[in-house]
């Protein structure tokens, strides 16, 4: 058999292998950025209600110190309004969220249900400069020959999260809030 023909192999080989690690790594770090988005939110809605309270108190204040009417307290009541109404867009957001990243996990655990990966983990780091990353996703395959099934893991992605134009909307609307840094393929040795 001429050379170039196992080559030919290899490199198919090779593409099979980095578009299967691609799936998994997208899988995974859409997992942990929307964690970490949804985690947000939720700060942010708990900030929102207990700063309201606040906000109102001195809002009252100034209109007593004008000389509050009926006009005063209908300014007062539609303040307090707008910002309930601030309150409710901040958790129907936390709701989406929360729908994508049961999602994502979903995904990742039919991942592991079929074989095609033994685990994963989302670890936080504290970024030393903007090119760090504040999150590593892992995902732990079973062996090499695992990267050559990325069949299988588009169509459990497919079955939990839509076709793959419906996941390419999804992840356009979500680049807006994050970016990608990079990713790496390591293999672990195990001493004896």
């Amino acid at each position: 058999m001429p050379a170039y023909r196992l080559q030919t192999l290899m490199e198919i080989r090779q593409r099979a292998k980095e578009a299967a690690e691609q799936v998994f790594s997208e899988a995974v770090r859409e997992v942990a950025r929307q964690e970490k988005e949804q985690q947000r939110l939720e700060q942010d809605l708990a900030d929102r209600k207990a700063t309201r309270r606040q906000r109102l108190d001195l809002y009252m204040q100034e209109i007593m110190a004008r000389g509050a009417g009926v006009s005063g307290m209908n300014a007062m009541n539609r303040y307090e309004q707008r910002l309930k109404d601030e309150e409710a867009q901040v958790a129907l957001e936390i709701e989406r969220q929360k729908e994508v990243v049961k999602r994502a996990k979903k995904v990742m655990e039919e991942n592991k249900k079929a074989g095609l990966i033994v685990s994963w983990a989302i670890y936080g780091n504290r970024a030393r400069n903007p090119q760090d990353p504040d999150l590593y996703l892992t995902v732990t395959y079973p062996n090499w020959a695992a990267l050559d099934r990325v069949e299988e893991a588009m169509a459990i992605s497919a079955r939990v999260s839509g076709s793959l134009s419906q996941q390419d909307k999804a992840f356009a609307d979500r680049s807006t809030m994050r970016e990608s840094i990079g990713g790496n393929v390591l293999q672990e040795y195990i001493l004896k």
